[in-house]
């Protein structure tokens, strides 16, 4: 384990007993890694290191949370051995396109207050993912965020929230996916469709499994749940059970 590197931003809690094993050398990745893009070596409070991503500079100014591929061989690497909670740390504006998609070992994420928008195929088709803890600033989820990942029963979307894309909470091969989900009193949704065939659907069709929908009474999705909940099995679909919190306590 001293063989591994820490990516000083990302966290990982002392309480969680997970392990992560790294494919090359500290050394190795740090001298790949000099300059404005290299990592920190240092060890968590539990003893373990972290060096499979790192924070890039883009060229707007931004931070992209990305794969550090000096410390790996293979993506294949990275899925298998990322294991447990894994903190995104703050000051990162962006996160790489797929960069989690089939990651089988994450429990929890907690997304920082400086990203606005969630990529596609960001957390799909994580088998172990529970928890993910949405900042109140995020807009966008841009399609199939969370599909397929079964483990994923109930998801809070903050206040902040205006887009949501196509089957962000579906299911596929494990299925069923979210079960409950609460939406923030503030939420005022600009697009929740999206088109196939010259037709338009709405992002989350009555098809889609879920069971409990918790809104704030009076709210705007309150007020326009037939429209975000639209059948588009032909009548075929029950709506989902809408249920009213204090958006407060789920």
């Amino acid at each position: 384990m001293k063989a591994m590197r820490k990516f000083c931003s990302v966290v990982l809690c002392a309480s969680l007993m997970c392990t992560v094993i790294a494919g090359c050398s500290s050394d190795e990745a740090a001298e790949t890694n000099a300059g404005e893009d290299a990592a920190v070596e240092e060890e968590s409070e539990d003893g373990l290191y972290y060096g499979y991503f790192k924070i890039q500079d883009m060229p707007d100014g931004g931070k992209e949370f990305t794969i550090d591929f000096a410390s790996c061989s293979s993506v294949q690497e990275v899925r298998e051995n990322t294991v447990g909670e894994l903190i995104i740390p703050e000051g990162v504006t962006s996160i790489n396109a797929l960069l989690f998609e089939g990651f089988p070992n994450i429990t929890s994420v907690t997304v920082p207050s400086t990203v606005t928008e969630l990529p596609a195929r960001c957390f799909m088709n994580c088998a172990s993912l529970e928890e993910v803890i949405l900042p109140d600033t995020l807009e966008v989820l841009n399609g199939y965020t969370f599909y397929d990942s079964p483990a994923l029963e109930t998801i809070i979307l903050p206040s902040s929230l205006r887009v949501i894309g196509k089957a962000d909470f579906g299911w596929g091969t494990n299925a069923p996916n979210v079960r409950n989900i609460y939406f923030s009193e503030g939420i005022e949704l600009e697009d929740y469709t999206y088109t196939s065939s010259d037709l338009v659907y709405t992002a989350m069709p009555r098809s889609w499994a879920v069971d409990n929908v918790y809104v704030v009474e009076g709210s705007w999705i309150d007020q326009h749940f037939e429209e975000l909940y639209a059948d588009d099995t032909n009548g075929s679909e029950e709506m989902p059970d809408r249920q009213y919190w204090d958006g407060v306590n789920p």
